[in-house]
């Protein structure tokens, strides 16, 4: 996962169906209004102005589909106690890339597999793998090949040497 967006709590959910309001009054301008927090000094300029380009160029309905699914539907997992819920069922293993150390710190209580790695890159924004990109592939890359030495992963979760 890469700074996943799943997991909200506090005043973040509390503002869930507001936010769906004002993505679809306002469209594209509202989400790009709302991707402010998602970068930080350390953005490049090049990185914000395409980012903002590719949101406004994105039709307002889509955005609001999206978001209305991760955070709205009935099956949404945006929220952390519906996150938990869903996360608890993943058996597979996991590389966390995340921006923030609470909810990194909160990811990694969700990883059960012994391969699962959380990496936490304070300072970054909320697309730090672009932010970063060389960074990333080699953490990328790092964690798979660890867990491809570790050998194939069963549907039970359990590891073993390749046959």
């Amino acid at each position: 996962m890469i700074d996943p967006a799943y997991g909200a709590t506090g005043s973040e959910a509390d503002r869930f169906a507001e936010r769906l309001g004002e993505l679809n009054a306002g469209g594209a301008e509202a989400a790009v209004h709302g991707m402010a927090g998602a970068f930080r000094p350390s953005t490049p300029a090049w990185l914000r102005t395409w980012l903002v380009r590719q949101m406004l160029g994105t039709p307002g309905h889509v955005l609001a589909q999206a978001y209305a699914g991760m955070y709205l539907a009935p099956d949404a997992f945006g929220e952390r106690s519906a996150a938990e819920a869903y996360l608890a069922r993943r058996t597979c293993p996991a590389l966390c890339v995340a921006s923030l150390p609470e909810p990194a710190a909160w990811e990694a209580r969700q990883l059960r597999h012994p391969l699962s790695t959380t990496v936490v890159w304070e300072g970054t924004g909320h697309y730090l793998h672009m932010e970063r990109p060389a960074e990333f592939v080699a953490v990328l890359r790092r964690w798979l090949v660890t867990t491809m030495v570790a050998g194939p992963v069963t549907p039970q979760g359990e590891t073993g040497a390749a046959p």
